[in-house]
């Protein structure tokens, strides 16, 4: 019976473990969010003011850019540049999420702060 109430025990703080986690993970997930919605706003002024200093260039861009994502590039070549920027985004984010593990300060009970097994 003890044996019992000891495991339900250990489950238990297991579960909390994992709900800290979650809860940690969610506020990394919310901090990306809100740097993606910054860097989104900071690339709109970058583009008004390259637009308001060489409108001719920047339409120029932008239409080159459409035209190869449109249909100028064969297939592989897309493929290949998807490719290529999905595996930089998740590498950035990986090194973020490391990054962060490793400046969190360590909790009192000797736990890590970042995955535990």
């Amino acid at each position: 019976m003890a044996e019992r109430q000891e495991a339900e025990r250990g489950s238990a703080g297991r579960l909390v473990a994992i709900a800290e986690e979650g809860e940690q993970i969610w506020e990394e997930i919310t901090r990306l969010i809100a740097a993606a919605r910054r860097t989104g706003k900071e690339g709109e002024g970058a583009l008004r003011d390259a637009l308001d200093r060489y409108p001719y260039l920047t339409l120029a861009a932008a239409a080159t850019g459409g035209y190869l994502l449109g249909g100028g590039l064969p297939n592989w070549a897309l493929r290949w540049v998807y490719d290529v920027a999905g595996r930089v985004t998740w590498m950035a984010l990986v090194q973020h999420l490391l990054d962060a593990a490793k400046n969190a300060e360590p909790d009192t009970q000797g736990a890590s702060a970042g995955f535990q097994a």
